[in-house]
């Protein structure tokens, strides 16, 4: 069980009565309807061309207020990237998954005409003692099913908060199982399960309501999506303009990028990945509250990265869902099987310490990688292993790390104060700020978006 079935349950969240009928029959939230602006004068500024970024502009294009993107890098849709041209099909080398059926992202994706296909399904291949063996090969084995049942059970938690490590120590669970509970815990949540809180995974799984079924897009890329559907916002986005500070004490917010340049706007909604502002990339005047200043600190987000594996013909099992390994990789997947295409590509999915390991190497990690595979095959990974490639996002210096996640005492209150809007002047979107359940999401990114519109125009 990984994340694209772990992650999400409706039918548990429905049995605990967190998701209403009104709300099984529609995509979004009964407060979905926003103004219409008409009584809003001035502009807006949105500082990140992200997902929540490039949608909050559009929302706003679409009622006809002006509004400016400011991006600090070279290019749009922040962690939505693909790699094209290294095989018959797009790769994400960030989002790749769409969770659940009932959220933005999904609607947008498939009124795009995107062909939309199940995530779900195959054999999940698990590597203990240093045997990559199937479920079902494990069933005899005591320490396997008390880790699955622990992994099952990991989001129904009551009690003191704690890691997921420190929680799997105390259950008296054999060491030789940690590294798949560590992949199908942490890693899935973006980290390692020593950083990853019991608490702040149950709050977030139980307030999920999107749906529990997963999928991918098939023989394009998101990024082709989002060019289509938000053109207008994208016209608005001024590219490799790194905002220094944000000065929000009169009427009127002042930006200031690092060439000096100024831009001045009524409202400004505040999207950067939550390592910037753990950073103070950005310097605000005055200093934001204590409370927001404290939710930075204490939200996580790690090292992540995927590396891309392309081989001359395929070694593993034909259906195969996923292998949870027990080295530097804790996941990986196989991206052909859903775009039905003929190029053999492996991903590997690697989140937390692991990852901070191999960005060390940089693309020498390619031949570590191939490395586990090989003692898994028997050497068949480097003997027909092409070519590949490394999306290291704790290098990107406008992203650094992956998505965010609950730490210890650091769960939805902290991504609460993180999302509350500042004097009626400053407004904050991205997925570290959503509040109910749908963080390290794309969609959750979107609703923050639509939620800093709502909030503007009010």
């Amino acid at each position: 069980m990984n994340r694209r079935e772990f992650l999400r349950s409706t039918s548990v969240a429905a049995s605990l009565g967190l998701i209403s009928p009104s709300f099984l029959s529609c995509s979004n939230p009964a407060d979905d309807v926003l103004p219409d602006g008409a009584n809003f004068k001035g502009s807006v500024l949105v500082i990140g061309a992200g997902a929540a970024g490039l949608y909050a502009a559009q929302l706003l294009r679409e009622r006809n207020i002006p509004v400016t993107v400011l991006e600090a890098s070279g290019r749009v849709g922040g962690r939505i990237r693909a790699l094209t041209g290294f095989a018959d099909f797009p790769i994400e080398l960030g989002a790749e998954e769409i969770h659940g059926n009932r959220s933005i992202w999904y609607d947008l994706v498939k009124q795009a005409g995107g062909s939309i296909v199940s995530a779900d399904g195959g054999t999940d291949f698990y590597v203990l003692d240093g045997r990559l063996r199937s479920e079902s090969e494990l069933s005899g084995d005591t320490d396997f099913r008390a880790a699955q049942t622990f992994i099952n059970q990991a989001t129904n938690y009551s009690g003191p908060d704690k890691s997921v490590g420190q929680h799997v120590r105390d259950r008296g669970l054999a060491g030789r199982v940690w590294p798949m509970i560590n992949a199908q815990t942490g890693n899935e949540y973006g980290t390692s399960m020593d950083l990853l809180s019991i608490k702040g995974i149950t709050e977030e799984d139980q307030a999920w309501t999107s749906g529990n079924s997963n999928y991918s897009l098939a023989g394009q890329s998101y990024s082709s999506i989002i060019e289509e559907a938000w053109a207008d916002a994208i016209r608005q986005v001024r590219l490799n303009t790194v905002v220094r500070s944000i000065d929000y004490r009169a009427d009127q917010v002042v930006v200031t990028d690092t060439r000096n340049q100024t831009y001045r706007a009524e409202r400004v909604i505040v999207t950067v990945p939550l390592p910037v502002l753990q950073g103070s990339d950005i310097e605000f005047l005055p200093p934001l509250p204590n409370a927001k200043i404290e939710a930075i600190r204490l939200l996580g987000v790690s090292a992540g990265m995927k590396i891309i594996l392309k081989f001359g013909q395929r070694f593993w099992d034909a259906d195969l869902g996923s292998i949870y390994g027990q080295g530097l990789v804790p996941e990986f997947w196989c991206p052909s099987v859903r775009n039905g295409q003929r190029t053999q590509i492996l991903t590997a999915f690697v989140m937390g310490e692991s990852a901070h390991v191999l960005s060390r190497q940089g693309t020498g990690a390619i031949q570590t990688v191939l490395a586990e595979l090989d003692r898994l095959y028997g050497g068949a990974a480097t003997r027909l292993f092409q070519d590949g490639r490394v999306a290291d996002w704790l290098k990107e210096p406008f992203i650094r790390g992956s998505y965010s996640y609950p730490t210890v005492n650091g769960g939805l209150a902290m991504r609460r104060a993180l999302a509350t809007q500042i004097g009626n002047r400053l407004f904050f979107a991205g997925e570290a700020s959503h509040t109910t359940g749908h963080s390290a999401t794309v969609h959750g990114a979107l609703e923050t978006g639509r939620r800093a519109v709502r909030e503007v125009l009010s």
